[in-house]
């Protein structure tokens, strides 16, 4: 059935954009010899220099930096890596469980933590805002219904969206406050920490195409074919704008 209406679906580029990326939904299913991808994602050119935010009364945090792109250098000092890079299988039928544990976007000391938040399609992402102040909750979306709240301190509300989607994330109330919820249609995906390292495991043999997104760098795709028990090395390179 879901091929039949990938069929119908292709032949009609308009009816795709009317109903969104999720037409066939993703199954938990048990993994044997599940491999794994992993790799890492580096810079090529000359490493911004990250700004201070021009954090004002009455937050306290004026050591907050830019998080727009953060470049450091690699493990052995060789190369420059991407930290806040979401790396994640594109499309997949079924594979390992969600996470049962809800991701948390934070407001504390008047920045957004973590920068970067990755949540599934359709389950809940809880917002909290940890400040003494209030905060303002204003989304930016491609795919879903977006959302303009304020929140007052210590108060808590969840968010959740239906369709894949690259959700920006402002404060009205506090400009330089910014966040990205990378909303995923599968458990598979990862964002890079500092050392620009991902691994992504539990993966089914198989051949899928592999998405690296970035929010000032933009997205990259390669195709990638995972080997039962065996860890698939791949890495990926931006060049800096």
């Amino acid at each position: 059935m879901c091929d039949r209406i990938w069929t119908i679906v292709l032949a009609m580029p308009a009816l795709l954009s009317l109903m969104g990326t999720s037409l066939c939904a993703y199954e938990e299913a048990p993994v044997e010899k599940g491999g794994s991808i992993s790799g890492t994602i580096f810079f090529d050119g000359t490493p911004p220099v990250r700004k201070p935010l021009k954090v004002k009364p009455p937050c306290e945090n004026h050591t907050a930096l830019s998080e727009d792109l953060i470049v450091n250098k690699s493990r052995d000092g060789a190369k420059n890596v991407i930290a806040n890079a979401v790396v994640s299988i594109v499309a997949i039928a079924s594979g390992k469980p969600f996470s049962k544990e809800t991701p948390v976007l934070d407001q504390k000391a008047c920045i957004f933590i973590p920068h970067i938040v990755v949540v599934p399609a359709e389950l809940k992402l809880n917002v909290l805002n940890s400040d003494a102040m209030a905060h303002n909750i204003h989304t930016d979306t491609d795919n879903n219904k977006e959302s303009n709240s304020t929140m007052q301190p210590n108060e808590k509300t969840t968010l959740k969206y239906d369709e894949p989607d690259h959700v920006a994330v402002h404060c009205d109330l506090h400009p330089w406050m910014k966040a990205w919820i990378v909303v995923a249609a599968n458990p598979y995906f990862q964002v890079t920490g500092v050392d620009g390292n991902f691994k992504i495991e539990k993966v089914p043999a198989g051949t899928y195409s592999l998405s690296f997104w970035h929010e000032t760098l933009g997205e990259q795709k390669k195709q990638i074919t995972v080997k039962a028990g065996d860890d698939t090395k791949i890495d990926c390179a931006f060049v800096g704008k």
